[in-house]
């Protein structure tokens, strides 16, 4: 059975005189009893059940400061959780806003603007590169750069698209999958294209760090060896370099490419003239 909850601090109470009691204990006595024998008894009965509420005041205190504490300490919780709770709104808010602001690059203080621009090719051929995937030359020729470049302006950099690989749909850039309208064949190019076009694959090859330095020298030695061949300067013998290079193997081949085949070079150089001569006779007929 729960105790009844004291209401006033019993250390404050006063003993009672039991004068009252002597009054009604006229006649009443038992044998061997006195009055002061009975007042006594009474006196200390009730100091014993005073020091009995004493010990229940004490415990009752400190079980309200306790339960006092653990409100209190439930409130400043809860206090913490809406002030974090608010904190973080704000924090999100201003990420938000902070995302929403446009950027600007840093200066780096006593750089000049280049002297010559270097060539850039599209986001398209580059991602064909890092792939070891077949990209034409025509891309890293300046016309197919430049016309890069320009679409940089069009073409917002973080523009998505939803695209089909491996069997699920992923987003990746627009720019990375969207082919030049105006790329044309290798067969297509002029040597002067060729020659600068090289270059600028070479470099996005090394770059990408797709490829291993073996392949990347044995493309140099294929494009060396054209630019120094002989046949460069007999007549129709640039066209006839064009074509070999374009009918070049492709990364999926393991014969090494920068060992000129001298024998297909010629024949493609004696289709041309043949070809050449054959467009003349029809010409002169006509």
């Amino acid at each position: 059975m729960p105790r009844v909850r004291l209401a006033i601090d019993p250390n404050n109470e006063t003993a009672p005189t039991f004068k009252e009691v002597c009054i009604g204990l006229a006649g009443r006595l038992k044998e061997g009893e006195t009055e002061d024998g009975v007042i006594e008894q009474l006196r200390a009965n009730w100091e014993t059940a005073c020091q009995q509420r004493i010990v229940q005041w004490t415990e009752q205190t400190q079980e309200d400061k306790e339960k006092r504490r653990r409100e209190e300490e439930a409130t400043r919780l809860e206090e913490e959780e809406i002030q974090k709770a608010k904190e973080k709104r704000l924090e999100d808010e201003q990420a938000k806003i902070e995302a929403a602001k446009p950027t600007v690059k840093g200066i780096t203080r006593n750089k000049h603007v280049d002297t010559v621009s270097t060539p850039t090719p599209s986001a398209f051929a580059v991602n064909k590169v890092k792939a070891m995937e077949y990209v034409e030359l025509h891309y890293f020729t300046p016309e197919s750069c430049k016309e890069a470049r320009e679409q940089e302006f069009t073409i917002a950099q973080d523009s998505l698209a939803a695209m089909h690989i491996n069997n699920q749909f992923v987003l990746q850039p627009v720019a990375a999958h969207r082919p030049s309208s105006k790329v044309v064949t290798d067969a297509q190019l002029s040597w002067k294209q060729v020659s600068i076009a090289k270059m600028v694959l070479i470099e996005c090859m090394r770059k990408s760090e797709s490829w291993l330095e073996d392949h990347i020298t044995s493309l140099e030695m294929f494009f060396y060896q054209l630019d120094n061949s002989p046949l460069r300067w007999q007549e129709l013998g640039e066209e006839a370099i064009i074509k070999y290079q374009a009918q070049a193997p492709g990364v999926d081949q393991v014969f090494d490419i920068g060992n000129i085949n001298e024998e297909k070079l010629n024949r493609i150089h004696a289709k041309i003239i043949v070809e050449k001569q054959a467009e003349g006779l029809r010409a002169v007929r006509v």
